[in-house]
């Protein structure tokens, strides 16, 4: 297994007797050093023994020895000297509290910023074109059912471009990069759904599992943007997806009206 380097963004402070850590209570204060070794746990250790390891590494410790109800460790301050203390239990269970957060989708979308020499796309995927999104769209539902490596790459050169801003034909990615791939789409759909709430609905089967046609919804997204024109396919294509999943939601919302003030038939 290949080790992890991670930088340290705030050092403990040491006074009165006291050593204080600052530890990210969400995704969006982690680092991109940070980031990046919170998927490399998740992708090596299974429950919480990924806890424990991102715990370490956002403290910055260096566990030497158990001792009665707790660990010796190590801590460096931010003037370079290295420390040694006693870390109790409870102090421990404190702080992994804390990070409890990494069990969760993120609230606020989050992505590694660089892969490859490529730059991300916005996080909300603001300016981020509507025919994009459809791809996105129809890739990660396919990953959700096939789970290949390929459809999330296939994300990434969507979600990445390189220096002149064209998305790249060719992307090198590890798998820490492409599981920051998914959980950033999958934030993404929840951000959706809070903002586009008539627009994302489920739809289920008898057996509960969604299991969404693709290419019916695709088409079905277009028709209700065009009004049926096939001549202003490009224009909605080239549309920020926002925009017009902001026409979409606002579609679905009068259809509601309707049927509930009308009756469905």
């Amino acid at each position: 297994m290949s080790t992890f380097k991670m930088l340290k963004t705030t050092p403990p402070t040491f006074s009165d007797r006291n050593l204080n850590f600052v530890v990210p209570d969400a995704w969006e204060k982690l680092t991109q050093q940070q980031l990046r070794y919170v998927y490399y746990a998740m992708l090596n250790y299974e429950g919480e023994s990924a806890k424990i390891y991102i715990l370490v590494r956002l403290l910055g410790l260096r566990i030497y020895k158990p001792y009665n109800d707790g660990w010796i460790c190590g801590a460096k301050l931010a003037d370079s000297r290295l420390i040694r203390f006693r870390m109790p239990t409870w102090r421990m269970q404190y702080y992994s509290g804390i990070i409890n957060f990494v069990d969760q989708i993120p609230d606020v979308p989050v992505r590694i910023e660089h892969v490859d020499k490529c730059t991300a796309a916005d996080a909300r995927l603001q300016g981020v074109s509507f025919f994009d999104y459809l791809q996105l769209e129809n890739l990660f539902q396919g990953f959700l059912i096939e789970k290949k490596d390929d459809q999330l790459l296939s994300m990434a050169k969507i979600l990445y471009c390189d220096g002149k801003g064209h998305h790249p034909d060719k992307l090198h990615a590890s798998q820490v990069e492409l599981l920051s791939v998914f959980k950033w789409y999958e934030s993404v759909k929840i951000l959706f759904s809070r903002y586009f709430p008539f627009f994302f609905q489920p739809c289920t089967d008898d057996d509960g599992v969604e299991r969404p046609d693709m290419l019916e919804i695709m088409n079905s997204e277009i028709r209700a943007l065009t009004g049926g024109d096939v001549t202003k396919e490009k224009q909605v294509f080239d549309m920020d997806c926002w925009r017009a999943l902001t026409e979409l939601n606002a579609k679905a919302r009068e259809t509601k009206e309707f049927n509930e003030k009308y009756g469905q038939h």
